[in-house]
């Protein structure tokens, strides 16, 4: 998080619990619904073995990110929009160090946070996060790269949509109609369905098998 500007969203130190706070807007009470995921052979993952990351769990370790080297976090840089250029000189994108997974904390000395490149690439999120995003992150308590790119692009097509109808951006309006969806603890990807009320839109069509790789620092 080096620099990221006082509207990025702080790095992680949600450890992806997905506790969701009681409020959220203008002194409006909210209560974002969540929803298990049913027993079956997917929800049965081992936990990690390190001390700290038991909630995170064991399919997690095996995705290394794939920007290892500057120049290939460089040549993104170039050909993507990370952000926006009025905060370009306080971000900076880093690669991963061999062995690096993406839910390892960062360290005092190093504030950082992870993010995928599919964010930037598909769903055009671009540093620093709104206010509707950070009240959302805040409200789920995850991190950017906790919640699944689908439900980014949940995200972002409300934000759009508002935008086109010349209306306010509105948290308590989208947790109406969706609603937070945890596997069965140790956690993974944290996802958003329709609620009772049902959801606004499809799932963006693009296949998202290959993003766990795609992290790097920011």
């Amino acid at each position: 998080m080096a620099g990221g500007g006082e509207s990025v969203a702080p790095s992680a130190p949600a450890k992806g619990k997905g506790k969701a706070h009681d409020k959220a807007g203008a002194g409006k009470t909210v209560v974002a619904e969540k929803k298990r995921g049913g027993k079956n052979p997917k929800d049965s993952h081992p936990t990690i073995s390190v001390p700290g990351y038991e909630w995170v769990r064991g399919y997690v370790v095996e995705f290394e990110s794939r920007f290892k080297a500057f120049l290939d976090v460089n040549a993104m840089w170039k050909m993507l929009r990370i952000c926006s250029s009025k905060i370009s000189k306080l971000i900076q994108v880093e690669p991963c160090q061999p062995g690096e997974r993406v839910y390892m904390a960062s360290t005092p000395n190093t504030p950082f946070f992870y993010m995928y490149e599919c964010f930037f690439r598909d769903l055009g999120v671009c540093l620093p996060f709104t206010e509707f995003e950070c009240a959302f992150l805040n409200f789920i308590n995850v991190a950017p790269c906790q919640l699944h790119p689908n439900s980014w692009g949940f995200l972002r097509a409300f934000q759009v949509l508002c935008s086109t109808l010349g209306m306010g951006v509105s948290l308590p309006i989208f947790l109406h109609f969706y609603q937070l969806k945890l596997g069965d603890p140790p956690l993974g990807w944290v996802s958003l369905s329709g609620s009772k009320a049902g959801g606004l839109f499809q799932l963006y069509s693009q296949s998202y098998k290959n993003f766990k790789k795609e992290f790097f620092w920011i």
